[in-house]
């Protein structure tokens, strides 16, 4: 949230307190650290998370060339 001053020059950021709360639970997760087991976990669904954009990445460019190839199969008109 932001304060205006009267003359609206100065403006100061104020934070939530949930900004505060959610900074000192990241500082807490990543002083405890996540078990071998979920630091696993989570790693293998970050990689499976990539590779649906991969897919979707992918699947774009496929669509892409197809609509290409298409409009380059067009008709020679002569020029006189």
């Amino acid at each position: 949230m932001e304060h205006d001053s009267k003359a609206g020059e100065n403006r100061e950021r104020r934070s939530c307190w949930c900004e505060e709360a959610s900074g000192l639970m990241r500082d807490m997760m990543r002083q405890m650290g996540p078990p071998e087991r979920a630091r696993r976990h989570f790693e293998q669904a970050h990689i499976e998370f990539l590779r649906g954009v991969r897919s979707l990445i992918d699947e774009r460019i496929e669509r892409m060339q197809t609509r290409g190839s298409a409009a380059q199969g067009g008709s020679t008109i002569p020029v006189e």
